[in-house]
Order: structure tokens, then sequence, then C-alpha cells
């Protein structure tokens, strides 16, 4: 956990001045072990107005084109699972019919009724690589360098091209 957290002291160094880049946070009376390290692209930063996802994912393509693995965990929300669309967890309907889950039967699980799960889906990705030993500093800043150059760079990509590919 020292590693992880050292390594993310690295990296949120270097990447908290990109603009519209938001690092994952840690409440002063609380701990992250930095399992993860969840970041988001804020896209109206720069002026984007279409689909968050898509400024995501080819500013996402081009971080990786860095060398920098980075990924995305989810790409939905959890009320567009089938288990809560089909209500059948763990079968004959339950939880949702047993007689202990008064109410849950009435629960709206309409995607749009969470819209910051929405917002994060579509613009979250995160990293594990660069925190874990045997990687130490080096490899965290190398990493964060990569990622801010794509940032420092981010006028000559061409969002609509690369999102086709």
């Amino acid at each position: 956990l020292d590693i992880q957290r050292e390594n993310a002291g690295v990296l949120k160094g270097i990447l908290k001045e990109i603009k519209g880049y938001i690092l994952p946070s840690e409440p002063e009376d609380h701990f992250h072990t930095y399992y993860n390290f969840t970041s988001r692209i804020d896209p109206s930063a720069y002026g984007w107005t279409g689909k968050p996802s898509v400024f995501r994912n080819t500013v996402l393509k081009a971080i990786q084109a860095e060398g920098v693995e980075v990924g995305i965990w989810q790409s939905y929300t959890l009320p567009e699972m089938t288990v809560f669309n089909a209500r059948n967890a763990y079968g004959q309907g339950c939880p949702w019919s047993c007689p202990f889950s008064e109410g849950a039967d009435e629960i709206d699980y309409t995607p749009e009724n969470f819209p910051n799960a929405i917002k994060h889906c579509e613009t979250h990705f995160g990293m594990t690589m660069p925190l874990r030993a045997p990687n130490r500093t080096e490899v965290a800043e190398k990493t964060a360098l990569g990622i801010k150059k794509v940032f420092d760079n981010i006028d000559s990509l061409d969002i609509f091209e690369l999102s086709k590919q």
C-alpha cells in the first residue's frame, strides 16, 4: 500500500494541473489504497459538446499510443445490466420478490434516473500497473508524463477521425 500511495502521489503531482483532468480524491479523514487510479475527463473543458465517451475514448487511444496502460472498467451503468432489467439475480425473481425486500419490486431502474453513474461511465478511465510493485516512482512519473503529453497536444487530436477507428 505504501508503494501504491507513493506512486499515486507522483501521478497526482504531475497530472493535477491538466485542464479537465479529474483526479481520484482522498477525503481528509480517509485512506485511499489506490488499488485502481480512476480518473475522469471533463470534455467541456475543451469545448467538446458531443457525447463525452467519444472524447474520452479518443484521448484514451492517444494515451495508449504513448505506451500507457489505461482502460475503461465499466462502460455502462448497473441499471443497464440484465440482472436489474430481468429482476432475476438469483432465481424466481429474488431478491425483488423475497418477503424481506418490501418495496424492491417498485424500484425504477431506468438508466436516466442515475445521471451521475452515466456521467462516470462516459468520462472515466483507470490504471493499475503503474501503481503496483515492483513499479516505483520512475514508472509512475513516465506514466504521468505520457498522459500529460497527450493533454499538452490535445488540439492536434482529430477527435472525429480517431473516434471512428
